[in-house]
């Protein structure tokens, strides 16, 4: 969450870090478990008394579903080669992205993670579709 002159905003954190390190808005809270390494000051949204809060932006790579495995194996070898370079992760830290690569394992059960959290809101807050 930021604040500027013109108010209050969530803004996913690869938009806002440019205008947060340039000072033009002041960061409030982080909405994700952990704060991110770089804005260490700033607290999360649960250190601020929102409970087990947590909403982050991700982003990930899929394909087809009969994508051959030796290619997705590739295809993520050489994406997890290319995020390991020291300069690939200087510049994402530039804009508050952490935490890149991993194994189609690990994305395909932090997606499923992310329908069940996801799914537990909506049934929470009883979200109907309006047509």
């Amino acid at each position: 969450m930021i604040r500027s002159l013109e108010g209050v905003s969530f803004e996913t954190m690869t938009a806002a870090t440019p205008h947060v390190k340039s000072g033009r808005v002041i960061a409030i809270a982080q909405t994700r478990a952990k704060r991110a390494k770089g804005h260490p000051s700033v607290p999360t949204m649960q250190e601020e008394g929102f409970d087990g809060f947590d909403a982050t932006t991700w982003y990930g790579l899929a394909g087809p579903g009969k994508l051959p495995t030796p290619i997705a194996q590739k295809i993520n070898q050489d994406v997890n080669t290319v995020l390991a370079m020291p300069d690939v992760q200087e510049r994402l830290e530039t804009y508050g992205a952490e935490d890149g690569g991993g194994t189609p394992e690990k994305f395909a059960q932090f997606i499923q993670s992310e329908i069940a959290k996801w799914a537990k809101v909506v049934k929470d807050a009883d979200v109907k579709i309006e047509s």
